[in-house]
């Protein structure tokens, strides 16, 4: 999910039976054939891969861009 908080936007996804969320502060988006990749300033998540369809990945970065 695509969030958007006070210090910016942020990612949240499933791992497991629990959720994990990053700010998208200084990431780099690339489009790939299933969706997006998010390059995170995070060693600790250093990408994420989104699987999204076409309209999400074409509305996403224009959002995560406006916002950041």
């Amino acid at each position: 999910a695509l969030v958007e908080t006070a210090q910016g936007p942020g990612v949240v996804w499933p791992m497991g039976a629990d959720t994990t969320a990053r700010m998208l502060r200084n990431s780099q988006i690339e489009r790939t054939a299933g969706g997006l990749r998010i390059d995170l300033a995070d060693f600790a998540a250093p990408h994420v891969n989104l699987h999204l369809d076409a309209d999400e990945a074409d509305l996403w970065p224009a959002l995560i861009r406006e916002r950041a």
